[in-house]
C-alpha cells in the first residue's frame, strides 16, 4: 500500500481551459459552442451528423490518467471519449452528472489525442453542456510505482482508484 503525501495536480492538468474561462483551444464540430459562467453550451447544429467539442492534448504510452468532466444532457445519451480510446457514457436526466475514471494510454508518445465531448447522431438532442474538464497524467504526478497502484485499484472495481485518490484530499476541487 502506499500513503499519498502531496502533488501537484496543477501542473499535471492537461486540459487547457477545461474550466471554460472561453472558448479557447476548444474546436465545436457540427455544433456551435457558447461559454458563460464556466459554462460550455454546445448547440447541435445537424441532427444527422455526431456533434461535440474537442480539445487536443499529449499523450505519453504506458502512462496512467485520470479524467472528469460534469456534463448535463436533456435527451439522448453524452459520450465522453479520446480519439481511438475508450468512450464513457451517461445518459440524460437533465442534471450535471461527473463521469470520470483511471485510464492506461496504449497510443503512441507522438499522437496527439483529441479529448472529445458530444453526443451521437442518433440520439438527436438539441444541446448539451460541460465544466470542469479535467485531464492527469498520474504518472508524471505521482510517479510510476503509485500511478500502477492506483490503476490496478481501479482496473479492480471501477471507481476505487479514484476513491482512494479523494481519499488522500485529490480531486476534490477543480485544478486549474
Amino acid at each position: 500500500r502506499f500513503k499519498l503525501v502531496g502533488a501537484s495536480a496543477v501542473v499535471n492538468q492537461l486540459v487547457r481551459n477545461g474550466n471554460f474561462v472561453n472558448t479557447s483551444n476548444w474546436t465545436a464540430i457540427n455544433s456551435s459552442l457558447s461559454v458563460a459562467n464556466n459554462e460550455a453550451t454546445v448547440t447541435v447544429t445537424d441532427t444527422s451528423l455526431a456533434s461535440e467539442i474537442r480539445t487536443v492534448v499529449t499523450n505519453r504510452k504506458g502512462h496512467k490518467y485520470f479524467r472528469s468532466a460534469e456534463v448535463k444532457v436533456r435527451q439522448g445519451q453524452f459520450l465522453f471519449s479520446w480519439y481511438g480510446g475508450l468512450a464513457l457514457t451517461v445518459n440524460a436526466n437533465g442534471n450535471y452528472q461527473t463521469i470520470s475514471n483511471i485510464f492506461e494510454s496504449l497510443s503512441n508518445d507522438s499522437d496527439n489525442w483529441r479529448l472529445q465531448l458530444g453526443v451521437k447522431a442518433d440520439n438527436s438532442p438539441s444541446e448539451f453542456f460541460a465544466k470542469n474538464i479535467i485531464l492527469v497524467d498520474l504518472t508524471a504526478m505521482f510517479g510510476t510505482a503509485i500511478a500502477d497502484y492506483i490503476y490496478s485499484l481501479e482496473q479492480a472495481t471501477a471507481g476505487s482508484g479514484i476513491a482512494y485518490l479523494r481519499k488522500y484530499g485529490f480531486f476534490t476541487k477543480d485544478y486549474y
